[in-house]
């Protein structure tokens, strides 16, 4: 009887299920997971952007506190006695809630100025602003600025805007839109003509603020 010999097989790695692209809010937690078979043992290496991640070396790849900084394309190589295999390249889309950087600002003008109310905000695009007038809505007044060519009493009021994206809605601060009118004399004081010791009276009628 001969000497009894050792056969071993091994299993090239097969990937089962490719890691799947994500797209998550800034500040949440995300991850990327690849399956694969083959002889044990399969060694993982995770890479970011064509670098390797330290330390990511299993078949989950989790991202806490995801930002910006971490939006790109991710990859799995895998290694095991058989050799490599190398997964598909995902992408990371890291979402940006709505910021407003700056508050639209009150006013006062004369009646028939021209004037616009505007806003600056970040975030995620895209953007779909919408302005409130006395909490109403205003239709069509949907951009950053609602511009008045020619103000007038009716205008006068308190504004805000809305500004949405896919992760929700942030609303300004409410500011107010002042019109003011100039005097103008709709009757004027007419000559009098009276008997001493008698008592008289001019009035004179005026509109305006």
């Amino acid at each position: 009887v001969s000497e009894e010999v050792e056969l071993t097989v091994y299993v090239p790695i097969s990937i089962t299920q490719q890691p799947v692209e994500a797209r998550v809010i800034e500040g949440e937690t995300t991850s990327f997971t690849i399956e694969a078979q083959g002889t044990e043992p399969i060694e993982y290496q995770w890479r970011f952007n064509g670098g390797e991640i330290e330390g990511a070396t299993g078949s989950v790849l989790t991202i806490p506190d995801a930002g910006k900084v971490n939006e790109g394309s991710y990859q799995v190589v895998m290694k095991n006695p058989a050799g490599s295999a190398v997964s598909e390249e995902v992408k990371l889309t890291v979402v940006q809630p709505v910021k407003i950087l700056a508050q639209p600002v009150g006013e006062t003008r004369l009646i028939g100025q021209a004037l616009t109310l505007s806003v600056v905000a970040s975030g995620s695009e895209p953007l779909v602003y919408q302005w409130h007038k006395g909490g109403e809505v205003i239709e069509g007044a949907q951009s950053r600025e609602l511009v008045f060519e020619a103000l007038s009493t009716e205008d006068e009021a308190k504004y805000s805007v809305s500004i949405s994206n896919e992760v929700g809605t942030v609303v300004s601060e409410e500011v107010e839109l002042t019109v003011y009118v100039p005097i103008s004399i709709t009757q004027q004081p007419v000559e009098a003509r009276v008997i001493e010791g008698e008592t008289t009276s001019f009035t004179i009628e005026a509109q305006g603020t």
